[in-house]
């Protein structure tokens, strides 16, 4: 790094844009630099347009993957270390925790003018627990901020696309960039990243999130048979079609149906619990003739008196 500053190298910006990448955006190991970063870096330093976004989330998707897979098999008791290697920027996900859930997040910064919301997390730690975190998921209830944002801070501007009432927008090609990212967010995509990750991104489980009713969450078609058939899918033109955008501090809840379905899935996942498996008739005859559980003397009078025996 410090070979190319004030050098006045044609490639002074595109060595630090990679090292920048490499290092807080597509995290790899500190002695290797991925060669995909390269592209990337010649674009950026040209003024180029690349949206980082679905790539970065597709690395944090598969790095929650690799967790669920390792921590499946402990149990609340278990003191065990796991060795994990991240190649995602996954202090977000540390972030998005501590936006949510009250019970867990310090006490934020304050934010100066012209400052990231980020910055109210800086340099900013939690000491917790396995048991301390499950507890504060589980309890959360209402205290669980579906949409943060929309909260006013000091010295924070919202996002464009946050409206004091509900609007109706036409969005299509022609349509405004802030309005065309925010229906990137919530419409179905597949996120390719590096290394052929693809993942899919399902922002109508979460509606709520959103400041939408939740419905039922039906299945979707995957485009994932290639990155360029993904990455297309994510990039598909949007139609000239209206786009719905709630108030700012709309309070969203779940629709009937789907208050009925959950309703019965939890119905289901308790009648599993309480389940007894019954037992086969031939299984009981088995179990009936089966003198190996008996004392020895009953086995020897059995087997001596079979079709003998008399009631005195």
């Amino acid at each position: 790094m410090k070979k190319f500053m004030n050098s006045q190298s044609d490639i002074e910006h595109d060595a630090f844009l990679v090292f920048w990448l490499s290092g807080y955006v597509f995290q790899s190991t500190r002695d290797t630099i991925s060669k995909s970063i390269f592209p990337l870096a010649i674009h950026l330093a040209r003024g180029i347009q690349i949206a980082l976004a679905p790539a970065v989330l597709a690395s944090v998707y598969s790095d929650l993957t690799l967790f669920k897979e390792k921590i499946s098999f402990f149990t609340d008791d278990c003191h065990e270390t796991i060795d994990i290697t991240l190649k995602s920027p996954f202090h977000l996900v540390q972030l998005w925790v501590w936006e949510r859930f009250a019970a867990l997040k310090p006490e934020p910064n304050l934010i100066d003018n012209g400052q990231s919301r980020l910055s109210r997390w800086n340099n900013l730690i939690t000491l917790t627990t396995y048991t301390i975190v499950k507890l504060a998921l589980d309890s959360a209830g209402e205290t669980f901020l579906w949409r943060p944002y929309v909260i006013a801070i000091s010295n924070w501007e919202f996002p464009q696309f946050y409206y004091d009432k509900e609007v109706t927008l036409l969005g299509g090609p022609g349509s405004d960039e802030v309005l065309q990212t925010f229906a990137t967010c919530i419409r179905v995509s597949e996120l390719v990243g590096f290394d052929s990750i693809i993942k899919q991104y399902l922002p109508h489980r979460v509606a709520m999130q959103f400041g939408m009713d939740q419905d039922i969450p039906g299945s979707v078609i995957r485009f994932d048979e290639t990155p360029h058939i993904a990455w297309n899918y994510y990039d598909r033109a949007f139609r000239n079609m209206p786009l719905y955008i709630p108030a700012r501090l709309f309070e969203s809840d779940v629709t009937v149906r789907y208050l009925k379905w959950w309703k019965s899935v939890l119905v289901e996942k308790e009648s599993r619990k309480s389940y007894v498996p019954r037992q086969k008739e031939n299984e009981a005859n088995d179990n009936d003739n089966n003198t190996s559980n008996l004392p020895k003397d009953l086995k020897k009078t059995g087997e001596s008196s079979k079709g003998k025996m008399k009631l005195s």
